[in-house]
């Protein structure tokens, strides 16, 4: 009777393993089911195949769905297909799902598509998104001397004083000897003279000889006299041995030096002014007081 039992139980087992293992199966080909579309939309994207793209869209595939964490539209924009992007984006793809923190506009910053930056952004992309690890797309563009790309972000309001740990864009574009992006933070509202306690945009075109960037940030109000840990930029230059930086920084620090100078006098002979105006209304006021209370004794007397 037990050997019976023992028999039945272990049909019994075999039929629960073998629904097991097909239902586990059956799970298998529906999640394999459901990522046929994916794999046809990204082989779309990098074949840059519009016409099986469009086809798969229409099929009902989620477009914003991720192998590897990586979407359809940021994979087109890292490609710099700029017709699959614009098809994605018609059809309604995400320009803010994060693909490893990054969205695809700071990728197709980093990779310098320009074009493709600007339509996302007609597409409402947001412009200063910040990713710690990442930074911004504007701060990406300038790290990889994507000077279109710096122009696109620009006319478009991106933050040109957004830091990042401690990546400024204009110091950035000041260490890579970029004159032209130099020239467009300054024009964009970049602050000259922006500190982060290591180093300033005059200070790291100076430690690198850039010499064009240096009279550009002192034309638009950079100071020489700025110190980090006791060293200026005219202090840096005569250290490198650099004649013609060193004598630049140098005239500069002496106009500047001027400068303060005549405003120190200017606003001194200004309080000297303004004490001495003090001085004749406090006089005038007195003398007024002293005719009213002389013509009041006057008509006093006149009275008795």
């Amino acid at each position: 009777m037990s050997k019976k039992n023992n028999k039945n139980n272990n049909n019994n087992n075999e039929k629960c393993n073998c629904k097991h293992k097909h239902k586990h199966k059956h799970k298998h080909k529906h999640k394999q089911k459901e990522l046929i579309p994916l794999l046809q939309l990204i082989n779309a994207v990098i074949r840059n195949d519009l016409q099986l793209l469009a086809k798969t869209i229409e099929k009902g595939c989620d477009i914003d769905s991720q192998l590897d964490g990586v979407t359809p539209l940021y994979l087109a924009c890292q490609e710099g297909t700029f017709e699959c992007v614009e098809l994605l984006l018609k059809k309604g793809a995400s320009t803010e799902k994060l693909t490893n923190g990054a969205t695809p506009l700071f990728i197709a910053s980093s990779k310098g598509k320009d074009k493709i930056c600007k339509l996302l952004l007609e597409c409402g992309a947001k412009i200063d998104v910040i990713d710690e690890i990442h930074g911004t797309p504007l701060i990406a563009a300038t790290s990889q001397q994507h000077t279109k790309v710096v122009k696109v972000l620009l006319e478009n309001k991106a933050n040109p004083n957004l830091t990042v740990k401690k990546f400024v864009p204009l110091i950035v574009a000041c260490q890579e000897g970029k004159t032209e992006a130099v020239k467009l933070f300054i024009s964009s509202g970049a602050n000259v003279n922006h500190n982060t306690g290591e180093v300033t945009p005059l200070i790291i075109a100076t430690a690198m000889n850039h010499i064009e960037v240096v009279k550009i940030l002192l034309k638009n109000g950079a100071d020489p006299r700025i110190e980090i840990d006791g060293n200026s930029a005219v202090d840096i230059a005569e250290d490198g041995d650099n004649d013609e930086l060193f004598n630049i920084l140098c005239e500069a620090e002496e106009k500047l030096d001027d400068l303060d100078e005549m405003e120190k006098n200017e606003k001194d002979e200004k309080n000297v002014k303004n004490v001495k105006n003090e001085k004749n209304e406090k006089d005038e006021k007195n003398e007024k007081d002293e005719k009213n209370e002389k013509d009041e004794k006057n008509v006093k007397i006149e009275k008795k």
